[in-house]
């Protein structure tokens, strides 16, 4: 799915006519039709989430890649590569012939090194201002309080947070009142 962040944008501009967001109330009824055993890999790309509403859609398999395969995918050896890269190298893994053989021959990660390092990674700038971009996601947000070992809220902050909450609508309610 390219330019996914026209899906989720902010404000959609007058001059497209497309209608992306017609996906965000489609793609979650669609998702519900597939059965767990069902192979489904939706790769969606973005040259700017940063104008894209701050979500992050997480949708796991049944059935994760096993660790090592995981671990290989995600560390150093995709960093500097964007999910374009990312796609490209998976469809010239994944050639017809090469999807026939799946039954004999598993693929493993190796093989998706050789097109990954025919590609240029993006440059460093780029990275700084998407890894900005990142932090401010939730997504990004629990993965930098799990790094500072916060990874769980205690009952009391629970608590806590509760009660700010129903104060808020508290004085929510008191201004409505006020304007009327």
């Amino acid at each position: 799915m390219g330019d996914c962040e026209k899906t989720w944008m902010k404000k959609v501009p007058k001059t497209d006519k497309s209608d992306p967001k017609r996906l965000k109330k489609d793609l979650p009824k669609v998702l519900k039709l597939f059965k767990p055993e069902d192979r489904i890999l939706l790769v969606g790309t973005s040259r700017c989430p940063f104008e894209s509403e701050i979500r992050v859609w997480l949708v796991l398999p049944e059935d994760d890649p096993d660790t090592q395969t995981r671990l290989c995918l995600t560390t150093k050896v995709t960093d500097g590569y964007t999910q374009k890269h990312i796609v490209t190298a998976c469809q010239q893994v994944l050639t017809d012939r090469r999807v026939t053989q799946l039954a004999k021959r598993p693929l493993v990660a190796s093989e998706f090194i050789p097109p990954l390092a025919r590609i240029d990674p993006i440059y460093k700038e780029e990275e700084e201002a998407f890894k900005t971009w990142y932090a401010k996601t939730p997504l990004g947000k629990k993965e930098a309080k799990a790094a500072e070992g916060v990874t769980k809220m205690t009952a009391r902050g629970r608590k806590e947070r509760k009660e700010a909450r129903k104060a808020k609508r508290e004085r929510r309610r008191s201004r409505l009142l006020l304007e009327k």
